[in-house]
């Protein structure tokens, strides 16, 4: 708990705090975590003497409007762990917004009715609607579930609480417009504590994200080569597949860098920016610990210079070199493991990689400690 900031330091939220940590550290997935946290989330929700007042009021000036009040209570030094509460005045309602985190959701007080809400062909689709009481309480694991509004259907304002896998009040993630579908930066901000703005947020890629992704990939692919042969279509369908972790670095809301980790340790990043890339990279090894994995293999051309220096940078070492085209097969050195019709197969790696550009690449692994 270094750093951490416990703005409402009692001895309920302390336990909590801590029973939820131990959980996240001994549990592989999100399912699992929340699972592991329900009985202690569910006494939390039970007993009527530990929040204060003053962290169920509404407050005026929020970010949310309507009188919505986000209190915080607790956020780990690193900003992955937060716990608040938020406040609805009766008959006001939140946004149409997401969490971009994983996590428990509870009512605390007063009654509420939630509506989930699903992106299906660019528009957005209303998936269900339910009421929600004191008690009650539902797990969030983007990104199924993840959009939704609630508002309060009691006389008496309604309180949840959250406990959720970022610093949810002032990381930047997205409100929603019911008729068109547009998803629109947007920060709630905490009614008790100022948000800094950092230079650099990570977090899990959303569907919204693609189009910013796509963009990035194909510059990066300029940038390098002098043309992009990245088809939307085809990165599409790779944003199906399972086993692979995707995040995205943004700025005051805007997408600035990729990456994505396979089940088979492979790294694809694409950043221009050296402290992009660094808090990238961060992410990506902190995942692969929780995966198990002990390396990282990036694919790394000299012309790719922001992932070149990076993986220099990190102390990433050469595993093996290969040629990319058939053209350049002639000249391969001996050894060289090339395979017909320009695929190539890289020794630790599961499956040929099919190559867009023409020359060398170095196949670079790190050990993660």
């Amino acid at each position: 708990m270094e750093n951490a900031e416990f703005v409402l330091d009692v001895p309920v939220v302390r336990t909590f705090v801590a029973e939820a940590q131990a959980a996240i550290a001994s549990t592989r997935a999100p399912a699992e975590a929340c699972d592991a946290i329900r009985p202690a989330f569910a006494a939390l929700l039970a007993d009527p003497d530990w929040l204060p007042a003053g962290y169920r009021a509404p407050a005026p000036e929020s970010g949310m409007g309507g009188g919505i009040g986000q209190w915080l209570l607790y956020r780990s030094g690193d900003a992955s762990l937060c716990l608040f509460s938020l406040v609805v005045p009766p008959d006001a309602e939140t946004p149409i917004h997401d969490h971009l985190a994983w996590g428990l959701v509870g009512l605390y007080q007063g009654a509420q009715e939630e509506e989930i809400y699903a992106r299906r062909n660019g528009t957005l689709e209303l998936v269900e609607r339910r009421g929600v009481e004191r008690g009650d309480f539902y797990v969030l694991i983007p990104p199924d579930d993840d959009i939704h509004r609630v508002r309060t259907t009691s006389a008496e304002t309604s309180v949840s609480i959250h406990l959720l896998t970022n610093d949810t009040g002032c990381v930047w993630r997205h409100s929603f417009d019911v008729e068109s579908g547009e998803a629109r930066p947007f920060r709630s901000g905490y009614v008790n504590v100022a948000c800094a703005d950092p230079t650099v947020e990570i977090r899990t890629a959303m569907p919204e994200d693609f189009e910013s992704v796509y963009e990035l990939l194909c510059a990066r692919s300029a940038a390098a080569f002098g043309s992009s042969e990245l088809q939307r279509e085809n990165l599409a369908l790779e944003w199906q597949l399972a086993n692979t972790d995707r995040v995205v670095a943004t700025k005051s809301g805007e997408v600035v860098g990729y990456a994505e980790l396979s089940g088979a340790h492979d790294l694809v990043l694409a950043a221009r920016d050296d402290e992009v890339n660094d808090a990238l990279l961060n992410a990506v090894e902190r995942r692969a610990r929780e995966r198990g994995f002990d390396t990282l293999v990036a694919m790394v051309v000299p012309e790719d210079v922001p992932l070149h220096a990076l993986v220099s940078r990190a102390g990433f070492a050469q595993h093996s070199e290969v040629l990319c085209t058939p053209e350049l097969a002639a000249h391969a050195p001996a050894g060289t493991p090339l395979a017909p019709a320009g695929m190539i197969t890289v020794a630790g790696l599961h499956d040929p990689v099919e190559v867009m550009f023409v020359g060398t690449a170095a196949d670079r692994t790190r050990k993660i400690s």
